[in-house]
């Protein structure tokens, strides 16, 4: 129950997304961190997830913005 926590917490904090190809990891993370009654295991891998998501959206805002779209009004 404790890492259902931490990932509730971690989304309300910053909306991060488990990839598919990432999700054995997700779940190996979340039993290690069970197994060594830790949570460095499982906010590693949601702070990589969290990196590797942010960099996506920013790969799209350039690529959008390089094409004339603006959110501005």
């Amino acid at each position: 129950m404790q890492q259902i926590d931490l990932a509730f917490f971690y989304c309300l904090i910053f909306p991060a997304k488990i990839f598919k190809k990432d999700r054995a990891g997700y779940i190996l993370s979340s039993q290690q961190a069970q197994d060594d009654e830790t949570n460095r295991p499982f906010g590693d891998f949601m702070a990589v997830q969290l990196k590797k998501s942010l960099s996506l959206e920013i790969q799209k805002y350039k690529a959008s913005h390089n094409k004339g779209f603006s959110f501005m009004f």
